[in-house]
């Protein structure tokens, strides 16, 4: 069974009126001292929303192909929460 990062993602805008959005998952990169905690996707673009802690703290959109290139994973210990728990 292939596994799909896009699976348990609310579509790209669907969540722009909450105050305090699900994050759904967490991706670690071992290339960057960087967290995506991703809120929304759109499989068919290979785009996802997310909570990004990076050089900065920011929401913002980041593809699949960039996450694939940096190596990112998904962290399986982390458990769904509003978004203002991991800002």
């Amino acid at each position: 069974m292939e596994y799909n990062i896009f699976e348990g993602l609310p579509k790209l805008s669907s969540t722009s009126e909450e105050k305090d959005p699900i994050v759904k998952k967490k991706l670690l990169s071992p290339l960057l001292d960087w967290e995506w905690y991703l809120i929304e996707g759109d499989e068919e673009k290979g785009i996802f929303f997310a909570f990004v802690k990076g050089f900065f703290d920011e929401f913002g959109t980041v593809s699949l192909e960039e996450l694939q290139s940096i190596l990112a994973f998904e962290d399986k210990t982390f458990k769904e929460c509003p978004v203002s728990k991991v800002m």
